[in-house]
């Protein structure tokens, strides 16, 4: 019996624990306020606030378009303008042609007279006659050379750039023509095909790596798990809202670490298959087993050439090892 009593009491003290909880909201309220200010004042979650620049949040035109380029390394596709720096290049290079006729006329005209042979042996009598025709020839020859050689050292850098694949132009293309505000000259520098640079082509990366890539965003579309795979926090923030354009962003480590793994698995398979097979084989016809190494061994050489930018003398090491 006074066991039910005490249960009795501890229960109705419960009741009234929660009742005046209930009764006072202010003050979980003001609890709340607290604990919120707390994580809002310490520095170290304002270190971890990050901001990325939303492709859908800018305006409609260029500035949509440059945050489309931006967005990702593939996207940077731009003109050399390959043939106005040629004709830059030829000019300057004419015009320092007849600034050293020029002086070569000086030379002869001066070596001719005998009043004027000294000037062609004593550079500081030469600079101080009335007009110094030299010394004048000479300044505007090192302004002409110093832009030539500016220019033809820009020329060669230009040039240094990598030739974008056909798969990373369309992809432009498309996403330049599905924003349909641009104005048709603004949007044709995506079809000089012969005079485009990517500045941000990955040189390990082969033919292979471009169309797994064209592969994947074509294969995202409608698959939440392939996007789950390939793509990171950044991207998705960066896709954030309305989407018009129908872009695809992954992370590149991401899709670096998936075509590794894939990678290394036809190596696998490249270099154990043989020997499994052969050893399948070992009772059988020579012949046929030096077809199964011929086999293997090109496809391991086919794969160093189209899946990597590996030289003649690495695939060569590669497959004799």
């Amino acid at each position: 019996m006074e066991t039910k009593t005490d249960l009795s009491e501890v229960e109705k003290g419960a009741s009234d624990y929660t009742s005046k909880q209930r009764s006072s909201p202010r003050f979980t309220t003001w609890l709340n306020d607290i604990v919120q200010k707390a994580s809002e004042d310490r520095p170290e979650e304002k270190w971890r606030q990050t901001r990325v620049l939303e492709v859908e949040s800018n305006p409609e035109g260029w500035p949509r378009l440059a945050a489309v380029i931006d967005s990702d390394a593939n996207f940077m596709i731009f003109r050399k303008f390959g043939y106005l720096r040629t004709r830059l290049l030829v000019w300057h290079q004419d015009r320092l042609r007849e600034l050293e006729e020029l002086l070569g006329d000086l030379d002869l005209e001066d070596f001719k007279d005998d009043a004027t042979r000294r000037a062609l042996c004593c550079r500081q009598g030469d600079d101080g006659r009335s007009p110094p025709k030299r010394k004048l020839l000479f300044q505007e020859l090192s302004r002409e050379m110093e832009l030539y050689d500016d220019l033809l050292k820009r020329c060669a850098d230009a040039h240094q750039y990598e030739v974008p694949s056909e798969k990373a132009r369309e992809a432009m293309a498309g996403l330049i023509w599905n924003d349909a505000q641009l104005s048709h000259l603004d949007r044709s520098y995506i079809e000089h095909v012969d005079d485009l640079v990517a500045i941000c082509s990955d040189k390990e990366s082969g033919s292979i790596h471009g169309l797994l890539l064209d592969l994947a965003r074509k294969t995202c579309i409608g698959r939440s798990f392939i996007r789950f795979l390939l793509r990171g926090k950044t991207q998705k923030r960066k896709l954030r809202g309305a989407s018009v354009l129908h872009l695809e962003l992954f992370d590149k480590r991401r899709f670096d670490g998936l075509v590794a793994f894939l990678f290394t698995m036809v190596v696998v398979v490249s270099l154990m298959g043989p020997i499994m097979i052969l050893y399948r084989i070992r009772a059988s016809n020579g012949y046929l087993q030096l077809a199964v190494a011929l086999a293997f061994t090109t496809m391991f050489a086919g794969l160093c050439a189209s899946a990597t930018s590996a030289r003649r003398h690495e695939i060569c090491a590669a497959t004799a090892a």
